[in-house]
C-alpha cells in the first residue's frame, strides 16, 4: 500500500530562488536576495502577503491588488512575526506614508503567538517619504527617521543606541546560513568555553550579598592615589563634591577614630571605585571597585528614605550612578537609576533656582546648582547611549547654571564668582552647560515619540550644536591663554568626544540612505569626521593622531578599563568605521586590489588591539574582539580578491570560521589566566599580537568552567537547544549580532 503524498501544511511564501538556497526572503517583488544576485526574475509559486509599497527612484510602486490584507488580530500578528527584524527594518525604510493602524498593538501580538526574544516593532513615527514641488521642474525630498525600535531580551533600543550601527554592516554575513552547518561546531565550542569562563570570573569577583560596609580602606598611599585620580577626571567634568570639605573629612578617617561617619565612608569608597579606573592602565583594582559599589548599593537600599533627602545623600547617589557606570555593575541599566536620581532631586527642589526658595548659604546655593547640573548631564548622556527618551524639557526647571567659583572661595565670607575668562574648578561645567539645550534637542529628536524626524530638522540641529560648540572652543582657548593652570587634556578631549558622539548619533539613522543617495552626502561626511575624532580621543596611540603621547592617559584608561559613555562612543565609532570601509569597497570600480584609505585601515587594526587590551584589563565579554576579527578578515580578503563572486557564500563561511577560531584561541588563553588568578589581571600589556605566547595555564580551569552550577549557567542553556542547529528559518549570523531567531543571540 502506497503512502499518500505528503502535503505542505502551509503555502510557500518565499520566492523559488530563496527557497532553493534556504535563505530568508523579504517577500518583496523582486526580493532583496534576487536583486543582489542579479537574478533575472523573482518568481513566487503563490503570491506573498500584502507588502508595504516600495520606493524606487523616488516613485512609489503600486501594491498588487491580488495580495489579501490580513484582518484578524492573529493573522496580523503572524504577518509581523514571520518577518525577521532586519526585514521589518528594511520594509520601514522603503515605506511611503504609513498609517498608524498598519501595525498591530502589543496586545494583538501577544494574542497572536508568543513573542520571540527579539522583535523590531515600528513606532507610530514610521519612515515616510513624500515629494513636494518647489516650482518649475525642481523637486525636493523630505525624509523621516524610520522610528524602528529593537526589542531584545525585554529591552528596547531606540534610534541612538549603538545596536543600530551594527545593523549597517550585517549584510556582510547575508546568505551564509545554509553553509554554516558544516563548520560551525568547532567555532561555537570555543565561544561556549569563553562564555563559561566569563561566568567563572564574574562569580569570583562578585561579593556575597548583602555587602556590609566595613572600615577596610586600602593602604594610605593607594587611597590617596585613588582620590587624586577621581578629582582630576570625573570630578573635573561632573561637579559633585566640595573638595576642601571632602579632603578635611577624608584626612580625619586616618586619625584614630573608632566610629567614622558611615555615610561619608560610603562616599569615600565610591570615590575610590571611580578613581580605580585611571589608577593604572589595566584596572588592577577592579575586584575591589566592584566590592565598594556593592557596599554602597546595599547601604542605600535601606528603607531610610526621608532621612536621606539631603545634599550628602544626593552626592552619594550621584557617585553610585557614576561608579556603577564606569565599573560596570549593571552599567547598561544606569538610565533607570538616573531617572530615580532625577526625581529625588526634584523632590528636594533642586529644579528650582535657590533664589526662588528660602535664603541659603552661598555654599548650599552653589552646591544645589552644581548637583542639578550634574544630574542633567547624567540623564542626558545615558538617554543617548541607551536609546531612551530623557523625559524632561528645558521648561521643567529654572535652576541657573553653576557659577564660576573655585571651591576654596566658600571658605571665606560673601564669595563672588570670578569672571568667565578666569579658569576655575567649575569653569568646564559652566562652559559646557551652554551646549546643553542643543544636545537635549538632539536626544529628544532621536528618542522621543511624536517628533518629526525629518532630515531638514537633522541639519538644523546639526547647525545649532556646531554653533554652540564653536563658542565652547573659543572659551577653552581663552582659558588656555589666561590661566596659570589651563584645562587638562582629559577635560578638553572629553568635551570633544561628547560633542562628536552627539553629532554622529544625530546622523546615523540617515546613513543607510546616504550610502545610496547623494542627497545625504553631508551625512556621510559628518559621520566620517566624527568617528575619526571620537576614536582619536579614545585611543591616542592611533597613527591618525600624533598630537598626544602614545602612552595611555586618563581618557584612554576610561575607554579601555571603564564602561559607560566613553567606551560606548568609541565602540560605535569602530562599527561605523567598518561601514565606511565596506561602502568604499563596494563603490570601487577597480577590477584589481582596492586601495582603501590608509587612516581608516590603521584605525580598524587599532580597534582590534584596543578590544584585546580590554580583555587583558579584565573585560570578560569577547564579542567586540570577535566581531572585529571577522570583519577585518573579510574586508582584507575583499580588498585583495575582487573576482570573488558575492553569490558564493561558502568561501565567506570558511573565512569567518577561521577568523572566529583564531580570535577565540587568543581570548580563551587570556580568560583562563584571569580565572586562574581568581578574577584578577596580571597587569602586563605585552603580547598583544593575535598569536598566543604559551601562557602558563593553571590546571583544571577548563573543568572548572565546564562545571558551573546549573543556576549560574542559566544563560548558557541555548548551547544545547535544537534551534542552534536550524539555520533554514533564522537570520544569518544571528548568533553574533543578536537579532536573529537563533538562541545564539544570547551572546549579545
Amino acid at each position: 500500500m502506497t503512502e499518500p503524498e505528503r502535503k505542505r501544511r502551509r503555502p510557500p511564501i518565499s520566492c523559488t530562488l530563496c527557497r532553493s538556497r534556504k535563505i530568508r526572503c523579504d517577500k518583496e517583488t523582486p526580493c532583496s536576495n534576487c536583486v543582489k544576485s542579479r537574478h533575472g526574475t523573482c518568481v513566487y509559486e503563490k503570491q506573498p502577503p500584502n507588502k508595504i509599497p516600495r520606493i524606487q527612484n523616488g516613485l512609489q510602486e503600486p501594491t498588487s491588488p491580488h495580495y489579501p490584507t490580513p484582518t484578524s488580530s492573529a493573522s496580523r500578528a503572524s504577518t509581523v512575526l514571520s518577518h525577521s527584524p532586519a526585514a521589518l527594518e528594511t520594509s520601514s525604510i522603503r515605506t511611503s506614508t504609513l498609517p498608524s493602524h498598519s501595525f498591530p498593538r502589543d496586545s494583538e501580538l501577544l494574542a497572536g503567538r508568543k513573542l520571540d526574544d527579539e522583535l523590531v516593532i515600528p513606532s507610530q513615527r514610521s519612515l515616510q517619504t513624500h515629494f513636494a514641488p518647489l516650482g518649475g521642474n525642481g523637486e525636493t525630498s523630505k525624509s523621516y527617521l524610520s522610528g524602528t525600535c529593537t526589542i531584545y531580551k525585554t529591552r528596547m533600543y531606540g534610534q541612538s543606541h549603538w545596536m543600530n550601527s551594527i545593523k549597517l554592516f550585517q549584510d556582510m554575513f547575508q546568505g551564509i546560513g545554509p553553509h554554516i552547518q558544516e563548520e560551525k561546531l568547532k567555532a561555537f565550542s570555543g565561544i561556549q568555553r569563553c562564555k563559561a569562563l566569563a561566568k567563572v570570573i564574574k562569580a569570583q569577583r562578585a561579593p556575597t550579598w548583602p555587602s556590609v560596609a566595613k572600615l577596610d580602606l586600602p593602604p594610605k598611599d593607594v587611597a590617596d592615589g585613588l582620590v587624586e585620580c577621581y578629582l582630576r577626571t570625573s570630578e573635573s567634568l561632573y561637579r559633585v563634591l566640595h573638595i576642601p570639605s571632602f579632603r578635611r573629612d577624608y584626612d580625619a578617617l586616618w586619625i584614630d577614630n573608632p566610629e567614622p561617619n558611615p555615610a561619608f565612608l560610603i562616599q569615600v569608597k565610591l570615590v575610590f571605585a571611580v578613581g580605580a579606573i585611571t589608577y593604572d592602565d589595566h584596572f588592577s583594582l577592579r575586584t575591589s571597585a566592584i566590592h565598594w559599589v556593592h557596599e554602597a548599593q546595599n547601604w542605600l537600599a535601606k528603607p531610610d528614605f526621608k532621612s536621606r533627602l539631603n545634599i550628602q545623600s544626593l552626592q552619594t547617589e550621584i557617585l553610585l550612578v557614576l561608579a556603577r557606570e564606569t565599573v560596570n555593575v549593571g552599567g547598561e541599566l544606569v538610565w533607570i537609576s538616573a531617572g530615580a536620581l532625577f526625581r529625588a532631586a526634584v523632590c528636594m527642589g533642586l529644579h528650582r533656582d535657590p533664589t526662588n526658595l528660602s535664603k541659603r548659604t552661598p555654599l548650599v546655593t552653589e552646591m544645589s546648582r552644581r548637583l542639578w547640573n550634574t544630574i542633567l548631564e547624567i540623564v542626558l548622556q545615558h538617554s543617548l547611549i541607551s536609546g531612551s527618551p530623557p523625559f524632561f524639557s528645558l521648561q521643567d526647571f529654572d535652576t541657573e547654571p553653576p557659577r564660576n567659583f573655585d571651591d576654596d572661595q566658600f571658605l571665606g565670607e560673601d564669595p563672588a564668582p570670578k569672571p568667565e575668562t578666569n579658569f576655575t574648578q567649575s569653569s568646564i561645567a559652566v562652559a559646557f552647560r551652554k551646549t546643553f539645550p542643543s544636545r537635549l534637542a538632539i536626544v529628544k529628536f532621536l528618542n522621543d515619540l511624536g517628533t518629526s524626524g525629518t532630515y531638514e530638522e537633522t541639519l538644523r540641529l546639526d547647525a545649532n550644536l556646531r554653533a554652540s560648540y564653536k563658542i565652547l572652543r573659543q572659551t577653552l582657548q581663552v582659558y588656555k591663554s589666561n590661566a596659570l593652570t589651563p584645562p587638562s587634556q582629559f577635560q578638553i578631549r572629553s568635551l570633544d568626544m561628547i560633542i562628536n558622539h552627539n553629532l554622529c548619533s544625530l546622523h546615523v539613522p540617515f546613513l543607510d540612505r546616504a550610502i545610496h543617495n547623494t542627497t545625504y552626502a553631508y551625512t556621510r561626511k559628518v559621520i566620517l569626521e566624527t568617528i575619526l575624532k571620537v576614536w582619536c580621543s579614545a585611543y591616542p596611540s592611533s597613527s591618525t593622531h600624533t598630537a598626544i603621547s602614545p602612552s595611555l592617559d586618563d581618557l584612554s584608561c576610561f575607554t579601555l578599563c571603564g564602561s559607560g559613555f566613553f567606551r560606548t562612543a568609541a565602540f560605535q565609532a569602530s562599527h561605523l568605521m567598518v561601514v565606511t570601509l565596506k561602502t568604499q569597497l563596494q563603490e570601487e570600480e577597480s577590477t584589481g586590489p582596492v586601495p582603501l584609505r590608509p587612516d581608516l585601515l590603521s584605525v580598524l587594526k587599532d580597534v582590534k588591539t584596543w578590544c584585546l587590551r580590554m580583555i587583558r584589563a579584565g573585560e570578560t565579554n569577547i564579542k567586540c574582539y570577535l566581531l572585529m576579527s571577522i570583519v577585518v578578515k573579510q574586508l582584507g580578503t575583499r580588498m585583495q580578491d575582487r573576482d570573488r563572486s558575492e553569490d558564493e557564500p561558502a568561501g565567506s563561511v570558511s573565512l569567518m570560521m577561521k577568523a572566529t577560531e583564531e580570535a577565540e584561541k587568543v581570548c580563551l588563553e587570556i580568560l583562563k589566566e584571569t580565572a586562574a588568578r581568581g578574577g584578577q589581571v596580571d597587569g602586563t600589556v605585552e603580547g598583544l599580537e593575535e598569536e598566543s605566547s604559551g601562557l602558563g595555564i593553571a590546571s583544571g580551569i577548563d573543568n572548572m568552567a565546564m562545571n558551573i552550577p546549573s543556576e549560574a549557567m542559566q544563560d548558557c542553556d541555548f548551547m544545547t537547544s535544537d534551534a542552534l542547529f536550524n539555520f533554514d528559518d533564522t537570520e544569518p549570523m544571528g548568533w553574533l549580532f543578536g537579532n536573529g531567531n537563533t538562541e545564539w543571540s544570547a551572546l549579545w
